[in-house]
């Protein structure tokens, strides 16, 4: 294999490795990464509209919020099969192909963020830079870095590893 040759591997299967690596560092800082999803109870008023809905993957746009959770939406589109196959077969944007892989991928990663949500008995889930920016605006949070808040509302990882019962 030349050297080229390998570099273009590398790259191709580089979403995988991410997402591999993002499975052992978790277990490696304390085992189940579910465990580090529980916090105390925190309620978010919203009044309809706040959130736009294609940011929304699960619950509703109003009202009381308990406990809201964040992903990261093109993380979870890019571990699935069908982006993977996107990357393998290095479809162009312009083709029917990639629009109907990359749709496809985008209906597993809304089905994945669904089932976890419905096991864990979630109420909210959105894009993490929307909840973030919202958090980031409360004077509860205000003192709070980003990092922290997405150690704490993101739930992108445990979704990642999630194994449906």
């Amino acid at each position: 294999m030349t050297w080229p040759k390998t570099i273009s591997k590398i790259v191709l299967f580089s979403p995988i490795l991410l997402l591999l690596l993002l499975i052992f560092a978790s277990q490696a800082q304390g085992g189940n990464s579910e465990e580090k999803a529980t916090v105390k109870e925190f309620k978010l008023e919203l009044k309809a509209g706040t959130i736009p809905e294609q940011d929304i993957y699960w619950g509703e746009n109003s009202g009381t919020i308990i406990n809201p959770r964040c992903v990261d939406f093109k993380l979870i589109v890019q571990s699935t099969e069908e982006y993977q196959k996107i990357i393998a077969d290095k479809l162009d944007r312009s083709g029917a192909k990639y629009w109907i892989l990359i749709s496809r991928a985008s209906d597993v990663a809304v089905r994945k963020i669904r089932d976890y949500a419905e096991e864990k008995k979630l109420e909210f889930i959105c894009s993490k830079s929307t909840l973030l920016s919202l958090l980031n605006k409360l004077p509860e949070f205000e003192n709070t870095r980003l990092s922290d808040l997405e150690k704490q509302f993101n739930i992108t990882k445990q979704i990642l590893t999630h194994r449906p019962k």
